[in-house]
């Protein structure tokens, strides 16, 4: 099996701590697993029949987001509404079309073609109430080899009949996806309730009991969004301490639970997340938008909680997580929390990975991991490309690429050792 090294200045942030770097660095791949990431130098000695393939740019691990929806392309930039007006005006409704089959296919590659373009080489991608729609999630997922996690959505209340299902039906159709899609190979199984207020006690129990008859599986619902949600949970869960508590009941709080959002958290619920070992998934674009609040990164991580990051479309506002680390940079500055460089690549690629259960398979140059990594550099001249030309690290770079590059700054994306764009 030939060995092909990428040879170029490479960075990633294994720990939200620091980054690694090298300058002259060479990644050598053989089988789409990355065998070496050292100097280049050394690693080229080490492969004399290589193939070699020389990079301009900078190459950083695939991103890795978190958490968005699939059936929301189509409402992403629609007029602003808060959370809950915005469910009912857009979202549903944009979901119920799914029930085609056709339509469901062809969104599912159009979907992953702007995912592709984005930079993003895995995912937990929360997916429709419709088993059809899922199977072509699945099957283009499987045919372009990329490591993902996905899953029905539960529902049984507070939305059209089209989107409802019971918790057995939605159990049937979960252990059939798993074993048809996640039994081999690179996807992950993940249930999905939407959020409390759309299932009720005995659906997230019953959630609760196929997570544990099928180890395997990861959790991830919607947490402490908005204010009017906490109030709505409330009224609908009266018996329960806080919104945290509903998932606690139902059994739902583990370590292969991730909770996107997590806006309006109190200490106890951090330290409850902590303890059970549950990550967060900060969707810094979609809660500006919807005006639902400013996440507390460093008290989540003060806490010990592992957190990730989710660009949320359709109701964030980019698919590319670059956009989605300038809005996380923002939101923090104005909170006085001001992120070091590693801790930016770190959430968009090992953080991610960590929080939906891929680490041991992407988020970091290392060998035995995935070859998924995307190459960034200017795509013309114009302030971003003055700002690249002028910094003094791989660092420097990479966040002058967040806050300035974006998408454009994609040039090219490698998936399983693959050249995909």
């Amino acid at each position: 099996m030939t060995t092909v090294i990428h040879r170029a200045a490479l960075l990633h942030a294994p720990t939200p701590k620091a980054c690694v770097g090298f300058v002259d660095g060479a990644l050598a791949v053989q089988g789409g697993r990355i065998t070496a990431v050292d100097h280049a130098p050394r690693v080229v000695a080490a492969h004399r029949d290589a193939k070699i393939i020389m990079h301009a740019g900078l190459l950083v691990p695939g991103f890795v987001d978190a958490h968005l929806h699939y059936p929301q392309l189509a409402i992403a930039g629609a007029h602003g509404e808060s959370l809950l007006d915005w469910l009912n005006r857009y979202t549903l409704p944009a979901e119920e079309a799914f029930a085609d089959t056709i339509y469901a296919q062809a969104q599912a590659e159009r979907f992953l073609d702007l995912l592709r373009r984005a930079g993003t080489t895995s995912a937990l991608i929360f997916g429709v109430s419709f088993e059809a729609a899922m199977n072509a999630l699945f099957s283009a997922l499987q045919r372009r080899q990329i490591a993902a996690v996905s899953g029905l959505v539960w529902m049984d209340r507070e939305g059209p009949d089209a989107l409802l299902n019971s918790a057995d039906e939605c159990a049937e159709i979960s252990a059939r996806l798993l074993t048809e899609f996640c039994s081999v190979g690179a996807l992950r199984y993940a249930v999905l309730p939407r959020f409390a207020p759309s299932c009720s006690a005995p659906m997230l129990q019953r959630a609760a009991e196929f997570c544990t008859s099928h180890p395997d599986a990861l959790l991830q619902t919607h947490l402490s969004e908005s204010k009017e949600e906490l109030k709505w949970v409330a009224e609908l869960f009266p018996k329960a301490t806080d919104y945290l508590d509903v998932y606690d009941q139902a059994g739902l709080l583990t370590h292969n639970a991730s909770f996107a959002h997590g806006v309006h958290l109190s200490a106890s619920e951090r330290q409850r997340l902590a303890k059970a070992g549950a990550a967060l998934v900060h969707c810094p674009s979609a809660n500006l938008f919807l005006g639902s609040g400013l996440f507390d990164y460093a008290a989540a991580r003060s806490a010990g909680i592992s957190v990730g990051l989710g660009t949320d479309i359709g109701a964030g506002t980019s698919l590319c997580l670059l956009d989605t680390l300038r809005a996380f940079y923002g939101v923090q500055m104005i909170q006085g929390t001001r992120l070091t460089i590693a801790e930016l690549l770190y959430a968009a690629t090992m953080g991610g990975a960590e929080a939906i259960g891929l680490a041991d398979q992407v988020g970091s140059f290392a060998a035995g991991k995935r070859a998924d990594f995307v190459e960034l550099a200017p795509a013309a001249d114009g302030l971003f490309a003055a700002r690249w030309e002028q910094t003094d690290s791989l660092e420097e770079r990479f966040f002058a690429t967040a806050m300035l590059g974006g998408e454009a700054a994609i040039r090219k994306v490698w998936i399983a050792g693959q050249y995909s764009v």
